[in-house]
This record gives structure tokens, C-alpha cells and sequence, in this order.
């Protein structure tokens, strides 16, 4: 049986290679239709899906800056967001079972029954504060996190190398501060994620938390290269 892609109304169906299906074979990217992998630039990887077009035909456009906070809800207003030069969505990918139950390549290895129903409700959440770019790192779980919120908002996903597992956390840092975005969504691993709140809190920000659960978001405020803010949101 082959595996299928998004179902009705737009919901992510469980692939063959499924970590609650058992030992099966490992996904490949010809499983996932509409989806292809082109090299970009360095060490970015552009995942391409099929973009839907408004009634003009034309690809619909990103929000802008104000529309963005007006969307935001409680937890930015248009002054804070405007006094905040980039606010980046950090998360950690949804849940993908165990590692020592996947016999595959780990980087293949996709995301269980309850890790697609959190990467669906994440696509809900982080639509509250529209991201303008989205990356992911190049594991397929990362991947699939983020997929449904780059259809929600009909974005390009793009990998990128240090969102990978064992990256550091001022790699990423570095590379996102290169973004002119003012919302960026970028999903790792949690290993980076340590990295990054250790950062945190040595650059001296307050932190109520230090969790990052698979499916978890960690909301960084930055500017002018430093953190301002953080805050933690739990697996939806």
C-alpha cells in the first residue's frame, strides 16, 4: 500500500513508512506526492510543493508586517512587535516514536500517529503569528512538522544544514540573522534546541522554562543580533 499524501479538508494522513505501522520500509521522497527536493544554495535544500493560486492566478502574497501583528492576538501587539526586529519560531520536531524501534535511516524516519496530529495543530498555532519563511532541517520528521503550516500559509518549505541534528544553536542564529523576514519558522532537533536555551540564558534573559518537548516552540525575540525575549509554547 502505498502511502497518501493529505486527505480532506486539508489533513495529514499517516504515511506507509509510519513509525505506529510496524517495521516497514523506509519512506523515500517519490512517497510524498507534489513534493521534490531541489538544491539551493550552500547548504539549502528547497522543498517544493504544489502552491495554490488565487482566483487571478496568481500565487498569493505574504502578509505584511502590520497584518501579521493585527493576527497575533494577545500575545503581540503591533507596538511590541514593532519594537521586536525578528521573532523566530523555533520547534522541535513533532513526535516520531522511538529511535532504537526504527531500523531505517534515522533521517527517514517520519512521524507517528500523534506526531501528525500535533504537526496539524502547530499549523493552526503558528498561523496566529504568520511566519514569511520557513525552514526545516533536512530529517524528514523536521520536515513533516512543518509541511502543514507551509501549505496553511502557502510558503516554500527549505531545509537548511544547521537546523540538523548536532548543529549549534549560534550556527543557526547566525544564519537566520541574514533573513529579512520579520516571522521566521524554523524546525530542529532538540539537541539544538539545548544549545539554544543555554544561549539564552547566558546572554541574560529570564526564562520561566527550560523544556522542550517534541512538537514544543520556543518564541525568540531578536534584535539588532541579540535576544531580547523568550517564551515557551507546549506541544499543541
Amino acid at each position: 500500500m502505498r502511502p497518501r499524501g493529505r486527505g480532506a479538508g486539508g489533513r495529514v494522513r499517516r504515511t506507509a513508512g509510519s513509525v505506529a505501522d510496524g517495521a516497514r520500509r523506509a519512506p523515500r521522497w517519490r512517497d510524498y506526492p507534489g513534493l521534490v527536493a531541489a538544491r539551493g544554495g550552500g547548504d539549502e535544500r528547497r522543498v517544493v510543493h504544489r502552491r495554490r493560486v488565487g482566483r487571478a492566478g496568481a500565487s498569493q502574497r505574504s502578509p505584511s508586517v502590520q497584518g501579521v501583528a493585527r493576527r497575533m492576538g494577545e500575545d503581540l501587539t503591533l507596538a511590541e512587535l514593532a519594537m521586536a526586529a525578528q521573532l523566530i519560531h523555533v520547534v522541535r520536531h513533532a513526535h516520531a516514536g522511538e529511535r532504537s524501534a526504527w531500523t531505517h535511516d534515522d533521517d527517514l524516519r517520519p512521524l507517528s500517529d500523534r506526531g501528525c496530529i500535533q504537526a496539524e495543530r502547530l499549523a493552526t498555532t503558528l498561523s496566529a503569528t504568520p511566519p514569511l519563511v520557513i525552514y526545516s532541517s533536512p530529517s524528514l520528521r523536521c520536515i513533516a512538522t512543518v509541511l502543514p503550516l507551509a501549505h496553511a500559509q502557502r510558503l516554500p518549505l527549505s531545509t537548511l544544514g544547521v537546523l540538523y541534528e548536532g548543529g549549534s544553536a549560534t550556527a543557526m542564529l547566525e544564519r537566520l540573522a541574514k533573513e529579512r523576514s520579520p516571522v521566521v519558522v524554523v524546525c530542529t532537533h532538540g539537541d539544538v534546541l539545548a544549545d539554544l536555551l543555554e544561549l539564552i540564558a547566558a546572554s541574560g534573559v529570564q526564562l520561566a522554562a527550560t523544556r522542550a518537548e517534541k512538537g514544543s516552540t520556543w518564541t525568540i525575540e531578536v534584535d539588532d543580533g541579540r535576544i531580547t525575549a523568550a517564551r515557551y509554547a507546549p506541544p499543541p
